[in-house]
């Protein structure tokens, strides 16, 4: 996800699979997009996932121009 993008709403969307998820908690919005659309469920599922098991967050800091994820 470092290579991900944070929109308008403050949510980071995956660069590979286009899933999008919540900063502030790590809640997934939309599930995976393109080819992983098309599996039925698969969408569902991972956001049944993410309300158990939220991405990791941690504490972000700037130094120099570049951000790191503590």
């Amino acid at each position: 996800l470092a290579d991900g993008t944070i929109d308008q709403d403050g949510c980071l969307t995956c660069p590979w699979h286009g899933a999008k998820y919540v900063v502030g908690s790590g809640r997934m919005v939309r599930g995976p997009q393109g080819i992983f659309a098309k599996i039925p469920g698969l969408g569902y599922a991972f956001k049944a996932l993410t309300r158990v098991l939220p991405l990791g967050r941690g504490r972000v800091t700037e130094r120099g121009g570049t951000y790191f994820v503590e």
